[in-house]
């Protein structure tokens, strides 16, 4: 009967230490893939920025390259 018992607890700390480890390896891997995304989606924000800041310089370029003109004729 101890024997069993013995068996039966060894078995049972097994199974839980398994269990243990699949769940910490799943949510391990989903912190991961989340993190890839926050990642990307910070690349694009970046982008997307720079790009409206590149327009912006753009346009400032453009005013004062006309009041440079503006300025010349005068």
């Amino acid at each position: 009967m101890r024997k069993l018992f013995i068996g039966f607890l060894i078995l049972t700390v097994s199974l839980a230490i398994l269990s243990c480890r699949q769940v910490k390896e799943e949510k391990t891997n989903e912190a991961i893939e989340q993190v890839q995304e926050n990642v990307s989606e910070d690349e694009q924000n970046f982008e997307e920025e720079k790009q409206e800041d590149d327009s912006i310089d753009d346009v400032n370029d453009e005013n004062l390259f006309e009041e440079e003109n503006k300025n010349d004729e005068n």
